[in-house]
């Protein structure tokens, strides 16, 4: 998860900056939170979560991805059916874009509880949620 802020200004910088041209710059937050919190969270803010083997969860994935054009994560397909063939998740290294943003003040917040909440709370006043069950804060 990568706050859109973060990214449009990190990509502007880079884009503009003559010193950055033909490099490679992936836009990830260098601060993921672990699977474990993020489930944990996602609980506690009323939202239930049943637990499936990971096979069972890769291949529900795939099948409702190709089956909807319209999901925001439908053009990510190519890139899921390899990682999940394979079994290990895509890295990327984001060490080229926090060099070139050394200084700047453009920094990409952690994901964390207080970030998460402005995106569930989006999700839910979107509809593409559905208001949690119970909320704990």
């Amino acid at each position: 998860m990568t706050p859109v802020d973060y990214l449009a200004r990190a990509l502007v910088h880079v884009s503009l900056h003559p010193r950055w041209t033909g490099g490679i710059f992936h836009l990830v937050n260098p601060r993921p939170m672990p699977l474990k919190e993020l489930i944990q969270w996602t609980r506690s803010r009323g939202y239930p979560l049943t637990p499936v083997p990971a096979a069972e969860w890769r291949e529900e994935l795939l099948t409702r991805l190709e089956k909807s054009p319209e999901n925001a994560l439908y053009p990510f397909l190519p890139l899921f059916r390899e990682a999940l063939s394979t079994g290990t998740a895509p890295r990327f290294d984001c060490r080229n874009t926090l060099q070139a943003l050394e200084g700047t003040g453009i920094v990409c917040p952690p994901v964390d509880g207080r970030l998460l909440t402005v995106y569930f709370d989006y999700f839910a006043r979107t509809g593409f949620l559905d208001r949690p069950q119970r909320q704990e804060r």
